[in-house]
């Protein structure tokens, strides 16, 4: 295996001369040397110190060839030590390898100014630098044929200190990013401290647990500065404020050269909330696709454009995993931009990566989820170069189901979005400033094949835009209706009204009530009396209807929302959100849950104060988590506690077998208020997405030990399955 070297010297101080606290790491080439016939037997008494000509080269033993080292006597042990003047470094070229097969522990270890040690088995002339006051390597030959030899130059620092001032903020959306290979030194400032990790270098197959671990000033400034001889390792400097940071237990960065570096990347948590991971993408490589993911049975991975931020603006995407549900339709997903951070919840993460757009584009399969978007897309201030192409290919005919979230449009860009079936073009649309999209209004159309071009105009600076899409079973979507049955129209006011099929009782179509919906309940109600089967899908949102009542008739809803007399929900996601006026979903005939897809999302999102009135009852909660539907709940909304309930409390009773609420324990809790939830069945109804699955010592009852974050504060509780 071979590794590339690369060295740094990191000064975490107000200025250069003040304090020297250095940190310099090497990776190395492995390799085998020639023989040597003479052997070494004596260990030098004295250390080595720089020669007044530090033009000159120190070679031990003298003038050897760096591929034909000497050979060394078993048995043999001895520590040389390197001096290194304050202001200097040195540079030592390493050779050695064995004719034994190797064994623990290594024969050669090398050890740097700060305890640093690294283990070797073989090395070709690799370079190791040392800062003051001295690095050591460590030899013991033992019975395994060894072949060693070093060489040493010193070189000064330069005595004038002209570094390039660079700065990063706490309130950046990007980090800061930086070669690492550049002859003058860098000087950054921040407002709290100076977070840096590095990248891998470009032919590394390997890493040091020094790369998965982020380098913090002691002050507001840090210094770096390359050594000489200067390499080009293609090493980057990710520089961040370490308020953004501070709560990562493990960070590390990487860019995919050469991509099988990517292929399998591991997160690791340990006993801390988070660990972060970012990758970095070079002008030659224009996105990188995440193809696989593994969250264990609970985990969260979100995905921000640049760097983690707490208001988490430019959060571009998530993924979850809750025990049986993972995350295998919603990848592979192209991410694109200069940087990327993976923020994990949870225990371990492993990420696996590709920079062949294929998986993504090609052979894309009945029930995927992803999206489209610009270059630069949430990088947090407007770019330049946001145009993008992309396209998938499906295995057959498939609906495309998509809906726009965000397109800016202005000055002369267009966004465009083609889909045919074969040789038939389905849908074909450019929208402009002129002819914006309705952004969140779902649209569908049939097909095998689908392309979306964002274009701008050169020079101008966009937003850029994002687009969520899915591919749904075509088999039997228009069978359920006749063409007069359809609906298709996207928002339904007094005007699209008139071309609603008031006669069918089968109706297909797609759309959505709103707070620009002019119809009253009672013109509603007669639009759809005679509806009994919805087949596409419906949203209602920041309405103000205090009940959904004029949907009554509705029997069975193949889309989005249920309601009075719905016995039936095939759907891959209901959403219900934003209607300040609504105080009960009323579901009481709901029995069925079907997932168009692989994972069903229930999402209520009514939460108090903006929805004071609205609760959610426990025969609704009964009907969404029966143990044969499999869905996912997402609750953000008041729970309605029914009264005259003895088995159902609030908080932890003896006797109560239903809990509605958080669940803190303590030093000195009374298990017996617990011990009679153990029956229950159904899931907690305030799901907590930042949970670790814990096999609680009570008896065989089950919980959540869970982390809730509040901003970033801390905060540890637990909530019950049941």
């Amino acid at each position: 295996m071979f590794f590339s070297y690369h060295s740094l010297l990191f000064v975490s101080s107000q200025t250069l001369h003040k304090s020297m606290i250095h940190f310099s790491f090497l990776l190395v080439f492995l390799s085998i040397g020639s023989l040597f016939s003479q052997k070494i037997t004596d260990c030098p008494t004295s250390a080595f110190d720089p020669p007044n000509d530090l033009n000159q080269t120190i070679w031990y033993p003298s003038d050897f060839s760096y591929s034909d080292p000497p050979f060394f006597s078993d048995y043999y042990s001895c520590l040389y030590k390197i001096n290194v003047p304050k202001g200097y470094h040195a540079e030592v070229r390493l050779t050695f390898n064995q004719q034994m097969p190797p064994i623990i522990p290594a024969p050669v270890q090398v050890i740097d100014s700060q305890s640093f040690e690294e283990k070797l088995f073989s090395a070709t002339d690799v370079p190791y630098f040392f800062v003051s006051n001295a690095g050591f390597i460590k030899l013991d030959t033992r019975e395994l044929g060894i072949k060693f030899g070093f060489r040493i130059r010193w070189y000064k620092f330069p005595s004038t200190f002209s570094p390039i001032l660079l700065s990063t903020h706490s309130s950046d959306t990007q980090p800061l990013i930086v070669s690492s290979s550049s002859i003058i030194p860098y000087q950054v400032s921040a407002d709290t401290n100076v977070s840096l990790v590095v990248s891998n270098p470009k032919n590394s197959q390997g890493y040091e647990d020094l790369l998965k671990k982020q380098k913090v000033s002691s002050g507001k400034l840090m210094t770096v500065a390359a050594l000489e001889p200067f390499y080009d390792t293609g090493s980057m400097l990710l520089f961040q404020d370490f308020e953004n940071t501070k709560d990562f237990n493990e960070y590390q960065c990487l860019i995919c050269y050469p991509e099988d570096v990517c292929d399998s990347v591991v997160i690791n948590c340990m006993n801390t909330e988070s660990a972060a991971l970012s990758t970095i993408t070079m002008s030659s490589q224009p996105a990188e696709y995440l193809k696989e993911i593994w969250l264990g049975d609970y985990g969260v991975l979100d995905v921000y454009m640049g760097r983690l931020t707490r208001e988490k603006s430019n959060l571009i995407t998530s993924y979850q995993s809750y025990g049986k549900i993972n995350t295998s339709s919603y990848l592979p997903q192209k991410f694109q931009g200069t940087v990327r951070t993976y923020h994990l919840h949870g225990h371990s993460a492993n990420l696996h990566f590709t920079l062949s757009p294929e998986l993504f584009t090609n052979n894309v399969p009945v029930g995927r989820h992803g999206f489209f978007s610009s270059k630069f897309y949430k990088s947090g201030t407007p770019q330049k170069n946001q145009d993008s192409f992309d396209y998938i290919r499906t295995t057959d005919t498939v609906i495309f189901n998509f809906e726009i979230t965000d397109a800016d449009l202005a000055w002369g860009s267009t966004l465009n979005i083609w889909i045919r079936d074969k040789s038939v073009v389905t849908y074909n649309k450019t929208f402009t400033s002129s002819s914006p999209p309705n952004l969140l209004a779902p649209i569908m159309a049939t097909g095998n094949y689908m392309e979306v071009s964002y274009k701008t105009n050169y020079g101008q600076l966009t937003n850029g835009y994002f687009m969520k899409f899915e591919t749904l079973d075509s088999s039997g979507f228009r069978n359920y209706t006749n063409p007069s049955c359809e609906f298709n129209q996207t928002f339904l006011i007094q005007i699209t009204a008139q071309k609603f099929p008031k006669i069918c009782s089968t109706v297909c179509g797609h759309f959505i009530i709103n707070e620009n919906t002019d119809l009253n309940v009672e013109q509603l109600t007669e639009l759809f009396k005679n509806m009994r089967i919805l087949v596409g899908g419906l949203r209602i949102s920041n309405t103000k209807f205090e009940n959904l009542r004029f949907l009554a008739g509705l029997r069975r809803f193949v889309g989005e929302l249920g309601l009075l007399n719905l016995t039936t929900i095939k759907s891959p996601v209901v959403n219900i959100d934003s209607n300040g006026k609504l105080e009960k979903l009323n579901l009481p005939k709901l029995e069925v849950v079907k997932c168009l897809g692989n994972i069903c999302s229930i999402i209520v999102n009514l939460n108090y104060p903006e929805h004071p009135k609205f609760c959610i009852t426990i025969q609704d909660l009964n009907a969404f988590t029966r143990k044969r539907n499999q869905v996912y709940l997402n609750m953000n909304s008041n729970i309605c506690i029914p009264k005259n309930e003895p088995k159902v409390c609030t908080v932890p009773t003896v006797g109560c077998e239903r809990l509605i609420g958080n669940l803190n324990i303590t030093k000195g809790f009374d298990v017996r208020k617990v011990e009679s939830l153990k029956q229950n069945r159904h899931q907690i109804v305030k799901i907590l997405i930042y949970c670790q699955y814990l096999q609680s010592i009570v008896y065989r009852f089950k919980i959540l030990l869970c982390t809730q974050k509040s901003g970033f504060s801390r905060g540890w509780f637990l909530a019950i399955i049941w």
